[in-house]
This record gives structure tokens, sequence and C-alpha cells, in this order.
């Protein structure tokens, strides 16, 4: 081992190796699997498909000429549940998932809790996207009711684990 900058002993052990993790946080099963990552990539695609695309759409449609009816708001609606679920929750949901078990160091349930969390918030998302851009349908209301019911799923998960890793 040689020495870096003052006081700071530089490792020539390999990133990633027990030796190179010493002085960090303790390695915990959980911490290791990175969670967070599939939330992060996750609320990037929502956001770039049902949040920007949506926004980006609502928002040159008067230059195209095209009529604010009813769709307008709707398309607005379901811009805004999947800005606020998707980019910003999940996004927020990723990160305290690998940050709040730290802040008392203890264990958290993984991975299934996540990986459910993931899949109804997503799912929730979609079925309001298109439950409400398909509003002049008959199965529309369908959709919204389900997508309330799994979104609101998701979020009593995420509460819960959240809550018993604190």
């Amino acid at each position: 081992m040689t020495t870096g900058s003052p006081g700071r002993p530089l490792s020539t052990a390999a990133p990633g190796s027990p030796e190179a993790r010493q002085g960090r946080y303790a390695v915990t099963p959980w911490s290791v699997q990175r969670l967070y990552r599939p939330f992060i990539w996750t609320s990037l695609l929502v956001a770039l498909i049902y949040g920007f695309g949506t926004g980006a759409g609502i928002m040159f449609a008067p230059a195209f000429g095209i009529d604010r009816g009813l769709w307008w708001i709707v398309h607005g609606q379901a811009h805004g549940v999947a800005q606020i679920f998707g980019w910003g929750g999940l996004f927020m949901m990723g990160v305290s998932f690998h940050v709040v078990p730290r802040f008392r160091n203890g264990p958290i349930e993984f991975p299934w809790p996540q990986r459910a969390v993931l899949v109804l918030v997503v799912l929730g998302i979609s079925l309001r996207f298109f439950g409400q851009s398909l509003q002049r349908r008959s199965f529309s209301p369908d959709l919204l009711d389900a997508s309330g019911v799994v979104l609101l799923a998701g979020m009593l998960i995420y509460a819960v684990v959240i809550g018993r890793a604190l």
C-alpha cells in the first residue's frame, strides 16, 4: 500500500474487493445487489416515454392547429401522474431503498418487495396513462380503477418496507 494525499493511504486493491471497502460502510447483502438501479432507469424511461413525450405533445398541439378539447385535460392529467409517480416517485423510491437502511445500519427486506413495488407502480402508471388516453372507450373506467388499486398496493408495500427499515 502506498500513500496518496497527506494522511490518506492509496490502496492498490481492486475496486470492489473487500480490501478496498475497508473503512466504508459494512457490506450487506442488500447493498451489494444495488436494488436502486432498476428504479433509477425505470424512472428515466417513464419520464421520457409517458411524461416528457405527453408534455411535448400537449405543448406543441396548438402550434399545429389541433383543437384543445377534452383530450387536452385528460392528457394533462396522464402527464402529471407519469411525472409525479413515474419520474419523481420511482427515483425517490430507488434512492430511499438504498439509503434509508443505512440511517440505522439495519437490514431491509429484499429483493421481492422492491421488485413488487417497481412492477406495481409502473403497471399503475401505465394503466392510468392508457385509461385516460382512451377515455372514449368503454373499458377506460375499469383501467382507471385498476390503476388506483395497483398504485395504492405499490405505495403500501413501499411504506411498510421503509417503515420496517427505520
